[in-house]
């Protein structure tokens, strides 16, 4: 599994499964054959083994719980927690039960494989692992449920409390030794980081967590903290180049180990259509299309139409942005795990909601655009780092859809300002632009023209040549234009 060569272990797992005299000898095999299948993208399947598993080993799933029913398990088990204090569940009995340690690892592929095809059910796994852990006690596994507790609570809006028990989950591998885990672990646990830490030196725990799932040959994990890593970087501002070398390097590793599954082609689409153009190479990649065609893993879905939305966004192209909108709203996926790509794709939707609203007049983008931006508010609250001049950006463009235009303007500088401050060159770009439409509506044609000539330096510095040279190109059109009136 180490090195990727998946034929050859699905033969050994059949050699094993037919010689093992007892179920016992069959489990951790089927545990193997349950990553091979989520790693062949047959989500369903790696569902239907693991409740399968989960019954023999006496654990039944539930699959009749609603939204609002986890809700309130959500807060049962809060209440149940808040008597217990980090120090205490450390001192906890040791789980010896060897059908329930079993349990608790199918629980984890459970988890996970649910976090991508079915979010809805995924806290009912999060939710027994932890529960398993408090009745039968501790085990390595409990790492896991507990950093997806504190994901899931993160992205509920209770963040500190989130926090609290990702740091948890960290201590418990520590606690056990249990460097196979510390990868997956640390995966969970940077995302939510971000939302707490500047994301600038949060996502660098990425690379800790890759080399230690390498380390161990958990080359799922470490696929997936080389990819989450990527992506921070890119929304964390990092110049282009080296996000596009990190990619790069990102998908020749998941390449050399057979973890085709996993790649995410729209990164290198995308930051090849920032430096070389918005005309430049393929369409929005196959591989990605494949993927959501097919509707099995809703994550990849969602992604797929936020990416053509963000840089449809970027180059002005308000039709297809309009349809990659639309098709990003019927995605439907609404996940309970906290990552860093949902804080972007809400303070990029907002964005697109609103330029929407004053093309369209019709309310519910601009109503969209608000429920974006009081969800940053929220995250502003534990970061004001990452979140502050998102906030005032999405306020900005919310006052110039109600007409506000002091107001729009005062907040378009704050948020020039503290995206500077804060080190997020590609927001300070995006933002500089935005108020240049909005002084050119304005008929403030020396503002527009100041931050347009601001807003290319930022893209160019940012490394987003392509994207540099179009927002020239736009001021110099527009000028022209406007000079050429009689």
């Amino acid at each position: 599994y180490a090195i990727g060569d998946h034929e050859k272990l699905k033969l050994l797992s059949n050699q094993i499964l037919v010689s093992a005299r007892s179920f016992e000898g069959k489990l951790n095999v089927l545990c193997y054959t349950i990553n091979l299948l989520c790693d062949a993208s047959l989500l369903d399947k790696a569902i239907e083994k693991c409740t399968w598993l989960l019954s023999m080993l006496g654990v039944e799933f539930s699959w009749a719980s609603s939204r609002d029913t986890t809700l309130i398990l959500v807060e049962k088990m809060r209440s149940i927690l808040s008597g217990h204090s980090n120090e205490f569940l450390l001192q906890y009995i040791k789980m010896k039960d060897h059908s329930k340690i079993i349990a608790m690892k199918v629980l984890s592929r459970l988890n996970i494989t649910l976090v991508l095809s079915r979010p809805d059910f995924s806290p009912v796994a999060t939710l027994q692992m932890v529960e398993l852990s408090l009745t039968h006690g501790m085990s390595p596994m409990s790492a896991i449920g507990f950093v997806y507790l504190g994901s899931m609570l993160a992205s509920l809006g209770h963040m500190r409390e989130g926090s609290r028990f990702v740091k948890l989950a960290l201590n418990i591998v520590q606690l056990f030794g249990s460097k196979e885990l510390a990868g997956e672990v640390m995966a969970i646990s940077t995302q939510t980081a971000a939302y707490v830490e500047p994301m600038q030196s949060a996502i660098e725990f990425h690379m800790v967590g890759h080399k230690s799932s390498q380390e161990v040959g958990d080359i799922r994990s470490a696929s997936l903290n080389f990819l989450l890593y990527c992506g921070g970087l890119f929304w964390s501002g990092a110049h282009l180049n080296r996000v596009k070398v990190r990619y790069e390097e990102a998908c020749r590793f998941m390449e050399q180990h057979n973890m085709l599954s996993m790649m995410q082609t729209e990164g290198r689409w995308k930051i090849n259509k920032l430096i070389n153009g918005y005309e430049s190479g393929i369409d929005i990649p196959v591989v990605t299309s494949k993927h959501c065609v097919d509707d099995k893993n809703l994550y990849a879905r969602k992604y797929f139409h936020f990416q053509n939305m963000y840089v449809t966004f970027i180059y002005r192209d308000f039709g297809k942005m309009k349809s990659a909108a639309e098709k990003f709203i019927e995605s439907k996926f609404e996940g309970w795990t906290i990552l860093v790509a949902p804080g972007a794709q809400a303070f990029i939707f907002g964005l697109v909601s609103f330029w929407i609203f004053r093309q369209t007049h019709d309310m519910q983008w601009l109503a969209q655009g608000t429920a974006s931006k009081d969800l940053i508010q929220k995250w502003e609250e534990t970061s004001e780092w990452n979140f502050f001049h998102k906030r005032n950006l999405l306020e900005a463009e919310e006052h110039f859809c109600r007409n506000n235009y002091d107001k729009a303007r005062l907040c378009y500088n704050v948020a020039i300002s503290a995206s500077k401050e804060h080190k997020f060159i590609h927001d300070e770009a995006l933002a500089c632009e935005l108020a240049g439409h909005f002084s050119f509506e304005m008929g403030d044609m020396s503002a527009a023209l100041e931050y347009f000539t601001r807003s290319n330096e930022s893209y160019y510095e940012w490394g987003a040549i392509a994207k540099a040279t179009a927002v020239f190109n736009h001021a110099v059109f527009t000028f022209q234009n406007v000079n050429a009136q009689p």
